[in-house]
């Protein structure tokens, strides 16, 4: 049985528009070109017949440059790598260099799944391979001069479903080249647990995406406020670069970038005209909320996980006037035409534990006569006046808000939001930092009884009186056995040589005596898993024997 998750939004976790939602009559026929940045592509294999892009501007196999582009004869793409327009990697290399006609061919079912068979798209996918055949590695090691090609050739979306890399001049380059260009860049944030900021993903320039599963659990990913948007990367069928008719199976961020750069094509056709901020905006905004799926990880998933027919709707119709969204962060936009006056009314009521929001508002345009006010869901107003005079950022403790708008007459202009809810940092719930213990007394972790917080990362410095000795006594013990570990160390730091014992279970040690008149250091490290209700411990100073 599907879970309730996969039947409620069937269009997010399959990535699927269901048939007749949006037929394909009311799309724009101009063609939409999606640059796929990978390790090779077998363009002539069955499921991407009809959205292969051919170049205007070369004549085949003449060996000219003819559209004075630099390379020769880049009829669907270019090897950046191998500096010629072969993107099928060598036999020898097909086992391994794999990924990229397999995120082609999810790209392409999306696509096909949304317009229906045909013969001739008006989505086309240009190929850039970024990975050499005599490569020793199959990373993406030329991605960042793929992507310069791929912004120069004039693509309307760019996917880039890898990570990693150094990031040098040439890549600072080819990414400041995507403010100057029309293409929505899309990239994944990985499939690795990893700390600090992930390129290309973490760029501001480029829509970071991660993944859930079908159930909208979280995947083995890269999560945090660098997210702009989730979708489904659970395991998918997809098309083998080994043969034209061929399929594999795969899972990860890969697979839920492609299905956002599927997305944004699907919206750029829709509407041509539409803006990067306004698809930003649509795709924010018409998300479902992951947050109760997941509660070890609130506001780690971006805005929410992805609704294709939502996202399409928006582009055409615009934000509802009145809404409550649900979306931890995301960008509100509104755009006024030629009407007498104009009234909105949007509610933020983000799901989890949030500690407050920054907003960054905009306004364009000479309309004098808005007026905008910012209040608590309670009625405290935290902001009100001409929407001209909006400082550049606002940051309020609220951990939901309401935004009013009333404009009279008939210019026009547009007003809109960034915004991101603060999160309760759950790691430091009960405890956090280094507690300095120099009194007799009876301690604890400080959850009382409560299951302890994920992530925890707390230490306790029992400083004994000169020439005394700390005896510390644990009363209570309740930890996850073997993962969720207490350390006690002689002295004031975590060095491994002055480590006397590690605790974890329920099972409680006899007293503990650290000889020497030196500090005792506790150290608490808790995982991502399972909590149990934490521990209590006696402190006593005793003289020496």
């Amino acid at each position: 049985m599907k879970s309730a998750f996969w039947v409620a939004v069937t269009s997010i976790v399959a990535a699927v528009i269901p048939h007749g939602v949006t037929s394909a009559s009311t799309f724009s026929d101009l063609p939409i070109v999606i640059a796929i940045v990978d390790d090779g592509f077998n363009h002539n294999h069955r499921l991407l017949q009809g959205m292969v892009w051919r170049n205007p501007g070369e004549v085949p196999n003449n060996r000219l440059d003819d559209d004075a582009n630099g390379v020769v004869d880049d009829l669907v793409g270019w090897d950046v790598s191998d500096m010629d327009g072969t993107v099928l990697p060598a036999v020898d290399r097909q086992s391994e260099l794999h990924h990229g006609t397999f995120i082609a061919g999810v790209i392409a079912e999306i696509i096909r799944d949304q317009l229906g068979e045909r013969d001739d798209y008006p989505i086309k996918l240009m190929f850039v391979k970024a990975v050499s055949d005599a490569s020793i590695r199959d990373t993406v090691e030329d991605g960042y001069r793929a992507l310069d090609y791929a912004l120069k050739s004039g693509a309307n979306v760019v996917n880039l479903s890898w990570s990693g890399g150094l990031v040098d001049d040439q890549a600072k380059s080819a990414l400041a080249g995507i403010a100057d260009s029309h293409a929505f860049v899309v990239a994944a944030m990985g499939n690795y647990y990893q700390d600090g900021q992930i390129y290309p993903a973490a760029h501001s320039q480029v829509f970071a995406v991660t993944g859930v599963d079908e159930r909208g659990i979280s995947i083995d990913g890269n999560l945090g406020e660098e997210a702009d948007l989730t979708a489904m990367g659970a395991e998918t069928e997809s098309a083998d670069v080994a043969s034209n008719n061929g399929v594999r199976r795969d899972r990860g961020t890969s697979i839920a970038t492609a299905r956002v750069s599927a997305a944004v094509a699907l919206m750029k056709l829709a509407r041509p005209a539409v803006s990067k901020l306004e698809i930003e905006s649509c795709l924010s905004m018409t998300s479902y909320a992951v947050d109760k799926l997941n509660p070890l990880f609130p506001g780690q998933f971006g805005a929410g996980a992805l609704n294709i027919s939502a996202a399409i709707n928006c582009v055409k119709a615009g934000l509802p006037l009145n809404h409550t969204f649900s979306n931890p962060e995301g960008v509100l936009l509104f755009t006024k035409g030629k009407a007498r006056k104009a009234e909105l009314n949007w509610r933020i009521q983000p799901e989890g534990a949030y500690s407050g929001v920054v907003l960054k508002p905009f306004f364009e345009g000479k309309n004098k006569s808005v007026h905008v006010t910012i209040s608590s869901l309670d009625g405290e107003h935290l902001w009100q006046g001409k929407a001209d005079a909006l400082p550049h950022e606002l940051e309020f403790s609220s951990h939901a808000i309401q935004i009013k708008l009333q404009a009279k007459g008939r210019k026009d202009f547009r007003f809109g939001m960034r915004y991101a809810f603060k999160l309760v940092q759950l790691s430091k719930r009960y405890c956090q930092g280094l507690q300095r213990i120099e009194a007799e007394g009876v301690y604890t972790d400080g959850s009382v009884g409560s299951d302890y917080a994920h992530l925890s990362d707390c230490q306790w410095l029992v400083v004994p009186p000169e020439g005394e000795n700390a005896q510390i006594t644990f009363t209570k013990l309740d930890t996850e056995l073997h993962h969720d570990i207490i350390h006690l160390f002689a002295g004031q730091t975590t060095e491994q040589r002055n480590l006397l014992l590690k605790l974890s279970g329920r099972e409680l040690p006899p007293p503990l005596l650290v000889k020497g008149g030196h500090p005792a250091l506790l150290w608490f490290v808790s995982t991502r898993e399972n909590s149990g209700t934490g521990f209590e411990f006696k402190v006593d100073y005793v003289e020496p024997e």
